[in-house]
């Protein structure tokens, strides 16, 4: 699907394949069992940053498909922003607390920039 999306980023084709790629991540995350994370933010924002690959796939397939629903910069900044962004914040804060031998618990001000961070990859994907 990626190689595609290089190839030919406009073609139905391409629309078709994030779309699959986006149910195969979709399942690969569901196999996680990410409901055991739900109480340490510190691991759930991690379930929650590769999430964002399903749904960038599901954003490009979308964009491809349905351009007025969601714009293919629209896609691209849900999925860099969340899956790239999000995941490189969640391993940032979990390595700084854990090199500086503080307890590997997510602060207010963490979980906060989490959501901000989560928020702002959502409102990217709005047409």
């Amino acid at each position: 699907a990626l190689a595609t999306w290089i190839a030919a980023p406009e073609a139905r084709a391409t629309s078709l394949l994030a779309l699959i790629a986006a149910a195969l991540n979709l399942w690969r995350l569901h196999r996680w069992a990410g409901n055991r994370a739900l109480s340490e933010p510190l691991v759930l924002v991690l379930h929650l940053a590769y999430a964002f690959v399903p749904i960038g796939f599901a954003s490009v397939g979308l964009a491809g498909l349905a351009p007025r629903v969601m714009t293919a910069s629209g896609a691209l900044h849900a999925w860099t922003i969340g899956a790239i962004g999000l995941m490189t914040l969640a391993v940032m804060t979990r390595a700084s607390l854990g090199h500086t031998g503080r307890p590997l618990a997510a602060t207010l001000p963490i979980t906060a920039i989490y959501a901000a961070l989560t928020c702002a990859a959502l409102a990217a994907a709005r047409p």
